[in-house]
């Protein structure tokens, strides 16, 4: 199985570069790049195709959800695992389409769990178009 190709998409860097660090960690997970703007962050996604993207809320310009937005309609489209220091958009995330919510600083163990998750799901996606 080819492991899941990650976007990470935060203009804060050193927080940008502890999530590589600890993605890399992880089996079956490759971080393709780590993008600091929206604007980059839209056309690179489009570009590459990511199975998942960790994207911060707060960027200037266009937010996270912003970007998320615009994506809507892309195809494949990616799924997306907000990183945030600000625990005040949990709510606006659960109703939107989102895979997954982290608070900075991220846990090497909560990513392990969405990660999982996300390749139980990528699995059950593949099987279900097998059939």
């Amino acid at each position: 199985m080819s492991p899941i190709r990650c976007l990470i998409v935060d203009p804060d860097r050193d927080a940008a570069e502890r999530l590589k660090d600890l993605l890399t960690k992880i089996e079956n997970v490759e971080v393709i790049g780590h993008i600091t703007t929206s604007a980059r962050a839209i056309m690179t996604i489009q570009k590459t195709n990511p199975d998942l993207v960790f994207i911060e809320i707060e960027m200037p310009r266009k937010n996270g959800f912003d970007v998320m937005k615009e994506l809507r309609n892309n195809q494949p489209k990616p799924k997306f695992i907000i990183i945030t220091a600000y625990d005040h958009y949990a709510i606006k995330a659960l109703n939107s389409d989102v895979f997954g919510y982290l608070l900075k600083p991220v846990d090497i163990d909560e990513i392990k769990k969405l990660t999982s998750k996300f390749l139980d799901h990528y699995i059950e996606v593949i099987n279900s178009q097998l059939k």
